[in-house]
Parts: structure tokens; C-alpha cells; sequence
């Protein structure tokens, strides 16, 4: 049997189970709303407070800080060496809460 065949049934049978997962038990979980109440107040916050001269540098600070801290994660998540238990969208890793927003805005 073909290994590239072997690893994308996997990938296939992953994903069903994830998105079932994702559907059944994460999405508008308790959990999960606190994840979206998370972001809408780290935004909230950083735009009342965000220097709105210097808009063009930060953002691109943050925006080397939001690459290193998901490469770190992709890094960790795919070595099985941490996991997310609810995630925004069911997608694999779940980056986006902290990787894009909470590392950024937080430095």
C-alpha cells in the first residue's frame, strides 16, 4: 500500500473526527464563547488604548510576534507535545486565539 495514500486517509479520518468533535462538543460550549469574549475584549482594549501615530510600526511588530509565537506552536502542537482542548474554528492547531492576538497585543 502506498504511504502518501496511508497519510491522507489518516488525514481524512482525523479531520471526521475533529469536525464532529468540533461540531458536538466545542462550538458554543461555555469554553468557547469565553474564547470569543477573550478576543472581543483584548481588541476592544487595544484599540482604546494603542498609540494611533505610531499604527503602521506596532502592527508590524506584532505582526513578527503573531509568525514566531504560531511557527513555536505549529511546532509544539505537531510534536504532540501540548494540545488545545477548544478551539475558535476547526481547524488543527488551534492557533489563533493566542499565536494572533493575545501574544501580540500583550508584548
Amino acid at each position: 500500500m502506498d504511504l502518501n495514500y496511508l497519510a491522507h486517509t489518516t488525514r481524512l479520518h482525523l479531520w471526521d473526527i475533529t469536525y464532529t468533535r468540533y461540531i458536538s462538543q466545542e462550538l458554543f460550549s461555555c469554553q468557547w464563547w469565553t474564547i470569543v469574549a477573550f478576543l472581543a475584549g483584548m481588541y476592544t482594549l487595544w484599540w482604546k488604548l494603542v498609540d494611533k501615530s505610531r499604527l503602521r510600526e506596532l502592527l508590524l511588530q506584532g505582526s513578527f510576534i503573531a509568525v514566531s509565537a504560531a511557527m513555536v506552536d505549529v511546532f509544539g502542537v505537531s510534536r504532540v507535545l501540548w494540545q488545545y482542548e477548544i478551539r475558535l474554528f476547526p481547524i488543527s492547531p488551534a492557533v489563533f486565539p493566542l499565536d494572533y492576538t493575545a501574544f501580540p497585543i500583550g508584548v
